[in-house]
């Protein structure tokens, strides 16, 4: 069962996402905010969704359910957006939705948050991605999302994937082609790799990209910083960042204030300097035939 209040910003009058929709997929967003458990996730099956959310909204009826959520999951493409209103996960024929800038819109001042059950079953499942049937937003979701389209599809209860293929790209003119290659070399020509750069990626190989930590979903948040910072006991450090919020309210608890903490954590001490030095004059004593520990005197006699 969720909190009875959650927080509803003002800037939701001037969002570009949400004044996109219509007025009943606006409807159902803004009154699924207060249903989202503490770390923003909420089941997607759409009888759960029309009982739970516009339970006696007559103009909402459950057939009309479906359309609906997948107005609000891809209307960020239609604007050109990289952030999505809501995410949804498939994990086991069951569908999950999670509001991706959750934390950033909603304070705990002093509220102990209650671990998510959902974000347990999605695990380190990816974010679905929907088909696209306008053209345009193909080539947008390709460029943004390289990922393989599936469809969210709910008959009953149950939502499963199913794959499509993609939109096929217009052709373009030989004097277009060379137009748009010519235009791309001037604005964003290729810069020669230095010492410091990796080398060139050749065929067969997959050059993997850095997604932006603000971009990534809980799950995949919480795995970067596991990764980059593995020195760090990762659930004291969010507790000691969930304490200094509480003590300072006006603080927000975005992934900036988390990174910027966790990069002052200091890493543990392996090895002295004198240590270190004291190993190199060994190794170079064993070089020239030294026995370490003892010195040889101007005519091969070993002092003591």
């Amino acid at each position: 069962m969720t909190r009875e209040r959650r927080s509803l910003w003002g800037s939701i009058s001037i969002s570009r996402k949400v004044n996109a929709l219509s007025c009943r997929a606006a409807l159902l967003y803004t009154w699924a905010v207060s249903h989202f458990d503490d770390e923003g996730y909420q089941d997607a099956d759409l009888k759960e969704l029309k009982h739970t959310v516009v339970p006696f909204r007559e103009d909402i009826p459950l057939e009309d359910m479906k359309p609906l959520v997948l107005e609000i999951l891809s209307v960020h493409r239609k604007l050109r957006d990289s952030i999505p209103l809501w995410n949804i996960y498939h994990v086991e024929n069951r569908a999950f939705i999670q509001d991706p800038v959750w934390f950033d819109r909603q304070t705990f001042q002093g509220i102990h948050i209650k671990e998510s059950k959902i974000k347990k079953m999605i695990g380190s499942t990816r974010p679905t991605v929907l088909p696209c049937t306008d053209p345009s937003e193909a080539a947008h979701q390709r460029e943004s999302i390289p990922q393989n389209s599936t469809e969210f599809h709910s008959t009953d209860i149950s939502a499963t994937v199913h794959q499509t293929a993609q939109t096929p790209v217009p052709k373009l003119s030989k004097v277009k082609r060379r137009e748009v290659k010519v235009r791309s070399a001037v604005l964003s020509p290729e810069v020669p790799p230095t010492e410091n750069q990796n080398p060139p990626v050749s065929i067969g190989q997959v050059k993997t990209q850095t997604q932006d930590p603000k971009e990534m979903t809980e799950a995949e948040f919480e795995a970067y910083l596991k990764k980059s910072y593995p020195w760090a006991n990762f659930k004291h450090e969010i507790e000691v960042i969930d304490r200094f919020i509480a003590k300072y309210p006006k603080v927000k608890k975005t992934r900036s204030l988390i990174i910027k903490h966790f990069n002052e954590v200091p890493k543990p001490v392996t090895e002295f300097p004198i240590d270190v030095r004291k190993a190199k004059l060994h190794a170079q004593a064993k070089q020239l035939g030294l026995q370490p520990g003892r010195a040889s005197g101007p005519e091969g006699v070993e002092k003591p």
